[in-house]
Order: structure tokens, then C-alpha cells, then sequence
């Protein structure tokens, strides 16, 4: 089996690109917590699947939506009939200060 132990220096290296600041009490503790995961994915790595068949489902899952289908547009003055509206667009109201 591979070497699955991780270091100090990576754990850091893989804290600062998740932008984590760990104390070196976490550093420890994440230490003892990855190194079992590490392992335990090594070993997966290891069983032959090659007979095996990829699976996408695993349920008997299909499409369920409508076909896409064209249809008439709703007219604009309809659709702008029931709310505030100036030259043929909506207002809303201003969320973002200039």
C-alpha cells in the first residue's frame, strides 16, 4: 500500500488554498482525522472493477418533462397591463445605490 500519511507541510498547503487559518492544536487534530480517510481511499483504489459496468442510474429514473414545444409569446402590453411600467419595460425597485 502507497504512503497515504499526510504531512504537516501538505495539510498547510491544502488549508491555504481553502483559505483556512487552522491553529496547530486543529493542525493535529486534522492530521489524525485525514490520514485514516487517506488509507481508506487508498484501499478502495486497489479493488479491481474492471468488470464492472459503469452506472450513471442507479434507479429506474427517466426524463419526466414535457417535450419542449414552441407556443405564442405573451404579448407584451398584456404582460406589462398589471404592474408599473415605463416605455415598454418593468420598474423595479433600485437595489444597488449609485
Amino acid at each position: 500500500m502507497a504512503d497515504t500519511k499526510i504531512t504537516l507541510e501538505e495539510l498547510r498547503h491544502v488549508a491555504k488554498l481553502a483559505r483556512l487559518k487552522l491553529s496547530p492544536g486543529e493542525e493535529e487534530l486534522y492530521l489524525g482525522q485525514l490520514s485514516p480517510v487517506l488509507e481508506h481511499i487508498s484501499r478502495l483504489s486497489q479493488v479491481d472493477v474492471s468488470q464492472v459496468t459503469p452506472t450513471f442510474q442507479i434507479g429506474k429514473t427517466k426524463n419526466v418533462l414535457r417535450p419542449d414545444e414552441t407556443e405564442e409569446s405573451l404579448p407584451q402590453d398584456k404582460a406589462l397591463s398589471q404592474i408599473n411600467s415605463q416605455n415598454g419595460y418593468f420598474i423595479v425597485p433600485q437595489t444597488i445605490d449609485k
